[in-house]
């Protein structure tokens, strides 16, 4: 793997993290306590990140089928499924 395959994958791990956690905020009760505007900004932000990382998995899967070892690859589902 290369270094930018490598930092890509990296990148999907990190955002894949974040993304985990702030949908965990989100199921929680303290969102529930926040002005609907920020709910609505937190709610769009999640969904962007969605499909940031929708993004980055497929270009994994498009230059993990020439290399099949990923540090760190069992942390994230690359396929989105």
């Amino acid at each position: 793997m290369t270094d930018w395959q490598q930092r890509v994958v990296d990148e999907c791990e990190e955002l894949y993290a974040k993304h985990q956690r702030l949908g965990q905020f989100i199921d929680g009760d303290s969102f529930d306590l926040l002005e609907r505007e920020d709910r609505a900004l937190l709610l769009q932000q999640a969904i962007l990140m969605k499909s940031y990382l929708d993004v980055l998995r497929k270009r994994i899967v498009r230059f993990s089928t020439k290399q099949t070892h990923f540090r760190g690859s069992d942390k994230v589902d690359f396929t989105g499924s």
